[in-house]
């Protein structure tokens, strides 16, 4: 980590987006893996107790007890049942949460990006540096160009991001159908909570069930994820945004109190953004944005 401020040399590995991003990936992996621990405990024995009598009452089996142990699913059979359709049901929320947390990170990296660089959006990198309308408190209508990044099949998504930031690392190719896979699934899920909502007839009585997925797809593509989150930080965050982020946290902590001093920046920046930058740094970038 650098001990002294540069525009854009990032003082650290990662934006703060994509740190929010992997913070939010930790935290469905650890969801997700607690859950399939007792799972597969219980599922081993539940298996186990099907083999010798499919009928055997399940709360005989768990030795479940009071007012709600007459709502599990009476027999072992149907129990078994139950639990593998939960697993596969927990296996798309967690694809569906993790392709939503791509999104947004995607939308907050970009915004970082073009209020740092506003005017590569017109093909004049670096010509005016962002931190000059962020003092000024103006900042371009990104909206529509954000949409056009985040928004609809992933081929469009990286047409809109290659017309704005030029290309892009050929690695990102590779996990385009994958993702659109993603995409897909996610929508599927997410709009009808993981059921076919086209039901045609009035008279249609026919329950779709739940779409599946592989515990091995599941990885797969969490994998492909995080693998393009990667990229596209790598992408972004030298060439365009460089310390703009830790700039723009200064710029709100100066709105709150106008004397901030580098002791009390470096402070702020420790407890709020976990990042631990030297007296000089933050000396140094508060003399930038002073002189800009």
């Amino acid at each position: 980590m650098p001990l002294k401020f540069d525009r854009y040399t990032p003082f650290n590995n990662r934006s703060i987006a994509l740190r929010a991003f992997n913070s939010n990936e930790t935290e469905v992996n650890s969801y997700y893996w607690s859950f399939k621990a007792i799972s597969e405990y219980c599922g081993h024995i539940g298996r186990k107790i099907e083999k010798e009598d499919k009928n055997r009452k399940t709360k005989d089996v768990f030795e479940a007890s009071g007012p709600d142990a007459g709502r599990i699913p009476e027999t072992i059979e149907n129990w078994n049942d139950s639990r593998n359709k939960l697993e596969n049901w927990l296996r798309m929320a967690a694809l569906t949460s993790v392709s939503s947390f791509l999104e947004s990170y995607m939308r907050q990296i970009i915004r970082a990006a073009l209020m740092s660089d506003p005017l590569v959006q017109y093909g004049k990198s670096r010509l005016i540096d962002g931190v000059f309308l962020l003092k000024s408190n103006f900042e371009f209508p990104y909206e529509p160009l954000i949409e056009s990044m985040t928004k609809g099949d992933w081929p469009k998504r990286l047409s809109s991001i290659k017309k704005v930031f030029g290309n892009y690392p050929h690695e990102m190719d590779a996990l385009i159908r994958q993702l659109e896979e993603i995409r897909k699934r996610r929508n599927s899920f997410a709009h009808a909570f993981g059921r076919d909502i086209d039901y045609k007839n009035p008279s249609d009585l026919d329950i779709r069930d739940t779409e599946k997925i592989s515990q091995k797809n599941l990885i797969k593509y969490m994998s492909s994820v995080s693998r393009f989150a990667k990229l596209f930080d790598e992408y972004l965050y030298i060439k365009y945004i460089g310390n703009f982020e830790i700039i723009h946290f200064y710029h709100n902590e100066k709105l709150k109190n106008n004397a901030v001093s580098a002791k009390y920046l470096k402070g702020q920046i420790r407890l709020r953004l976990n990042l631990n930058p030297s007296l000089k740094f933050c000396g140094d970038l508060i003399e930038y944005y002073n002189n800009i």
